[in-house]
């Protein structure tokens, strides 16, 4: 079954308005939402938080506030689906790092898969590029101009 991925328009936004603020740094923060089969409903995205290490090309989460977030959302019903960020220049794709981290990330979860959306910043506004990393490997799931 092919997997695919829904983005509220608030969830949107809140990545364009996070990415277009960090200037040049990158940034990030979590995706919540609904996963039903290989079918994923991306209902919320945080920002970062306060107190996480950001360059112009590296970002690590405050891992605190993330958990802090994945408790608020688990309060509200929502689903942990994975994380975003932003990437420098114009690269799409998930990096070596990106995946080392979400195969990390896996191993320590009791879970199959994770989203990873990666932002970069266009002429007009943000583009967003959804993945879906498994244990076996990443798959692109959509792209979406914000």
């Amino acid at each position: 079954m092919t997997a695919s991925v829904e983005m509220a328009g608030n969830a949107l936004q809140a990545i364009r308005n996070e990415t277009i603020r960090a200037g040049s740094l990158e940034t990030g923060g979590g995706l919540f939402g609904n996963e039903q089969g290989n079918r994923f409903t991306v209902l919320e995205a945080t920002g970062p938080g306060t107190h996480y290490d950001a360059s112009d090309v590296h970002f690590t989460p405050n891992t605190e506030v993330l958990h802090r977030q994945i408790d608020d959302a688990e309060r509200r019903g929502l689903v942990y689906l994975g994380e975003w960020h932003r990437h420098p220049g114009s690269l799409t794709v998930p990096s070596d790092g990106d995946m080392q981290t979400f195969a990390h990330m896996l191993d320590r979860m009791p879970i199959d898969s994770l989203l990873m959306a990666i932002a970069t910043k266009n002429g007009f506004g943000v583009d967003l590029h959804a993945y879906v990393v498994r244990r076996d490997g990443c798959t692109a799931l959509g792209f979406f101009r914000i």
